[in-house]
């Protein structure tokens, strides 16, 4: 085989090898969305030092309904004190800190003023002490509401 022939074997094998890592990466790494068209909460979080923020645009909470959520995980413990400041989720006391211990449980809560006042959606959270995480709803309709609970009982 000549050189013009393995150049052209290299060639093609380089951009096959391109093509499907293109493949593999578009199939396999989440979307992102730009950071003007996440929400607030992300926004209010995503540099705050001990907090991890995250947000999903369409996340699935069954095979009908999606909605966006903003994830924000506390990495250190005084990231989780900030969380259940802003988010006024109350500071168990010693005895039910122990109560709870290894017990898996979330908190629901309804809320109105994280995003601007114009804004059409409404949020709802549940966080979870156990995980040290809140999970922001961004919910436009009543039957978002419902399927929130659904899948954080099941999920969360």
């Amino acid at each position: 085989m000549n050189w013009s022939g393995r150049k052209h074997r290299v060639i093609v094998n380089l951009v096959f090898a391109a093509v499907v890592v293109g493949i593999l990466v578009f199939r396999y790494l989440p979307p992102t969305v730009a950071y003007w068209r996440s929400s607030e909460v992300y926004k209010r979080y995503c540099e705050v030092e001990g907090i991890r923020a995250s947000y999903l645009k369409d996340f699935p909470l069954n095979d009908t309904l999606t909605v966006g959520v903003t994830l924000l995980e506390a990495t250190t413990d005084s990231g989780w004190a900030r969380l259940q400041e802003d988010f006024e989720i109350r500071v168990l006391s010693e005895d039910e800190k122990k109560e709870l211990a290894g017990n898996r449980s979330v908190g629901f809560k309804r809320l109105t003023t994280i995003e601007p006042k114009d804004s059409t959606e409404r949020c709802m959270t549940t966080y979870s002490r156990e995980k040290k995480s809140v999970c922001v709803f961004h919910v436009r309709d009543e039957a978002q509401y419902f399927a929130i609970i659904m899948y954080s009982l099941d999920n969360i």
